[in-house]
């Protein structure tokens, strides 16, 4: 009696008889390493890979192409740059990576995501204070009375603003990162 084969051997029967181009060798050893580097950038994001597992990550990694790789985590890193979380361990990632030769930007990009916690701390405390004197007036007091600022409309549209503003600033600081020649 026959045996009967798995799909599975057969598409791995049929696969050992197709012969892949030097192109498509190519575009799969690229994709391998693409996706190589971003799991390593992924892992630093999240925080599984501090500064010094990043730097072990990449000299573990003569098969690849450094040049390509640390391109690819330099331009994760500047992607992942927010102004609605500490970005102090991208920016090391990104000095690093950099040798130190893009600190100006960083130190520019470091003052708006300041200046906008700043600002915002701000606008929070200046609106608490209106609708405070608001309730104040309305004799509406005590140690328990905390308005509602979050929800407020005018809050909203400070906060959108405002990010907007910060935002365009952060935006065309990764752009000039991003096109720097190679040798900077």
């Amino acid at each position: 009696m026959g045996e009967i084969k798995s799909t599975l051997e057969l598409a791995m029967e049929r696969a050992g008889k197709i012969e892949v181009s030097s192109e498509e060798k190519e575009r799969i050893r690229k994709e391998r390493y693409i996706s190589k580097a971003k799991g390593i950038a992924n892992r630093y994001i999240n925080g599984e890979l501090n500064i010094k597992g990043l730097t072990k990550e990449l000299g573990g990694l003569e098969e690849f192409p450094k040049d390509i790789i640390e391109k690819i985590l330099f331009t994760e890193f500047v992607d992942a740059v927010s102004l609605s979380q500490n970005n102090d361990r991208l920016f090391e990632a990104i000095l690093m990576l950099k040798q130190d030769k893009c600190s100006r930007t960083v130190d520019e990009m470091k003052k708006i995501c300041l200046n906008f916690g700043k600002e915002k701390k701000d606008q929070y405390e200046n609106l608490k204070n209106k609708k405070k004197t608001t309730l104040d007036r309305a004799k509406i007091s005590g140690d328990a009375v905390d308005p509602e600022v979050k929800s407020d409309d005018s809050w909203i549209q400070t906060i959108r603003s405002m990010t907007a503003k910060y935002e365009a600033g952060l935006f065309r600081l990764k752009e000039i990162l991003l096109e720097q020649p190679e040798s900077s």
